[in-house]
């Protein structure tokens, strides 16, 4: 198996030198040794960090260390970064996480047991954020129907730095991060996977420990990563179902935020749109889609009410319909079942 090149990415800017240093090593004392490190250095300003991958070249002649000549951004360093992987796997890894020992060994054999898989993520453990110092991601990928679906109105992909992709599909559809999608590039990258009938799934074990801090790119840079975000829905909605008005695009897209940007009702006509298209259509499973949307609204109306207690959304007989359907009973009783794994969980560490 250890014959697979493994091609690990990661780019930095100006990460703390003690979290640099603990997702280097991560990274260099994985049990599987068939591994080339790529690591581009963003035109880091900070001495500590400077000094930090200039010792790890050193030290590791497997290290590949690319200086940037300027701050070009995660997008287009991770695309250099691509140019400069030789391995069959391309496996991502962000400089403030911590990949477990034995994450690329599972992760190639999983992909070389399954040749179908494309992307292949697994469940994270987040530390960092008291005082849920640890809990497992909740895997989106089990059904692939199910899961391009969900991926219709927002990123319910694989989280980023846990992956491992397959470099001969990315390469043979001419797929790499899209470099005007400076936010969200995991969202859009996991999309055009999919429209190119890759297959996505995630291993159903912690491999990667995600640390949550307010210096990450998704904290500082939340109003991007939306802006984005609601930039790929969009792109998503006109690909499958066509074209809409404007208000019902921002209908779509602002379905997983915790505001009505448009009139409720406008929402309601959306979405009923989406389903009488597609029942004409077939574009998905009627009854997959129509149990994710029903899912959608219900939460959506959820998060409205407990931000700005705001009760629009429950004066419409539409949601009502919606929480008494068979769909969200099923998806309440799942969401109680995986509260009590996250809590049994954490009473073990």
């Amino acid at each position: 198996m250890e014959n697979s090149t493994v091609s690990v990415i990661m780019a930095v800017y100006n990460t703390p030198a003690a979290m640099l240093m603990e997702a280097v090593n991560s990274i260099c004392c994985q049990t599987y040794k068939n591994i080339e490190f790529v690591i581009v250095n963003d035109h880091s300003t900070d001495r500590e960090t400077i000094g930090v991958l200039d010792r790890i070249k050193k030290q590791h002649s497997y290290i590949n260390l690319i200086n940037n000549e300027m701050n070009l951004g995660l997008t287009k360093s991770l695309n250099i970064a691509l140019t400069h992987c030789t391995g069959e796997y391309i496996a991502r890894m962000d400089s403030d996480d911590i990949s477990k020992p034995d994450r690329i060994m599972k992760q190639v054999q999983y992909m070389e047991e399954h040749k179908e898989v494309s992307v292949l993520g697994t469940l994270i453990e987040e530390f960092g954020a008291p005082p849920f110092t640890y809990k497992k991601y909740i895997d989106h990928t089990a059904d692939h129907e199910r899961f391009a679906i969900k991926m219709l109105f927002g990123n319910k992909g694989p989280v980023h730095p846990s992956v491992m992709i397959r470099r001969a599909f990315f390469s043979e559809n001419g797929i790499a991060y899209r470099e005007e999608i400076k936010k969200a590039q995991d969202y859009a990258l996991w999309v055009d996977c999919l429209n190119a009938g890759g297959i996505i799934e995630n291993l159903r074990e912690p491999l990667l420990k995600y640390r949550i801090h307010e210096g990450q790119i998704t904290k500082k840079n939340n109003g991007e990563q939306i802006r984005f975000a609601k930039q790929i829905v969009q792109e998503q909605i006109v690909r499958h179902f066509g074209k809409f008005s404007k208000e019902y695009y921002v209908a779509y897209s602002s379905l997983y935020t915790a505001m009505y940007e448009t009139g409720i009702k406008t929402y309601i006509a959306a979405l009923e749109q989406l389903v009488e298209i597609n029942r004409n259509k077939r574009i998905f499973d009627q009854k997959e889609l129509e149990d994710e949307i029903c899912q959608r609204w219900i939460h959506k109306c959820f998060m409205c009410l407990l931000s700005g207690k705001d009760l629009k959304g429950f004066l419409e007989g539409y949601t009502w319909k919606c929480i008494f359907s068979k769909a969200f009973i099923h998806w309440l009783s799942e969401r109680g079942r995986k509260l009590l794994i996250c809590l049994k969980l954490k009473t073990n560490y």
